[in-house]
């Protein structure tokens, strides 16, 4: 996700809504599954994301996590010597910045920064939160409680787990309107102001020649 000729990286071709969920969605059964085993990545992040168009017509993209190479075999504590283990600086969870330990919640908390690049096309780095609907007004505010509830500074105020995360965002955004449906009502709206002035068009000539 971090290529810049990808088109997350340029903000006018960012994923539509549904995409996006549907992405998050992958990425959280990928991890979901780690977890059932033990195993927690800790390093989740756009550049450990590959996509890869599925094949057939209409298809969507497929989403691969990559790099389980700091993953931890379940919750652990890591310790605060600033070596690679921790996971990439800009993304540290609260915890594991305070040496505490590391769990599943511990991605929720790193998959929310995924879901912030793939809604705004921007990196969203830790305190620094700026709320999704401030940088792209197509989502709606409740994606912004969603994405800072992720970003809670103790796990025990995140989703449960990387699928509740996925599908309490997928309920959101579903709510958003398609690019082709936005556009629908863009030329409906145009069309219905127009009705309205040719109507108040023909009751003002209307009352000039009585």
């Amino acid at each position: 996700l971090e290529d810049p000729s990808s088109p997350l990286g340029r903000p006018s071709e960012l994923l539509l809504p549904q995409a996006a969920a549907d992405l998050v969605t992958q990425l959280a059964r990928a991890l979901d599954g780690a977890h059932a085993l033990g195993v927690v990545h800790r390093d989740v992040k756009p550049s450990n994301v590959m996509l890869r168009s599925e094949p057939g017509a209409g298809a969507g993209l497929e989403a691969v996590l990559i790099d389980f190479g700091i993953a931890s075999l379940g919750p652990t504590a890591i310790s605060g010597t600033g070596s690679a283990a921790l996971g990439t600086i800009e993304h540290l969870a609260p915890e594991v910045a305070r040496g505490e330990q590391a769990d599943a919640r511990t991605d929720v908390y790193l998959l929310a920064h995924v879901l912030y690049r793939v809604l705004t096309g921007r990196r969203q780095t830790t305190g620094q939160i700026r709320p999704p609907s401030r940088v792209n007004p197509r989502f709606p505010r409740s994606v912004d409680e969603l994405f800072l509830d992720a970003l809670a500074d103790d796990p025990e105020d995140r989703p449960a787990s990387c699928g509740a995360f996925a599908v309490a965002l997928a309920g959101l955004l579903a709510e958003v309107p398609t690019h082709e449906e936005a556009a629908r009502r863009v030329e409906e709206e145009k069309a219905r102001r127009k009705r309205e002035a040719k109507a108040a068009a023909e009751r003002a000539a209307a009352t000039e020649a009585a």
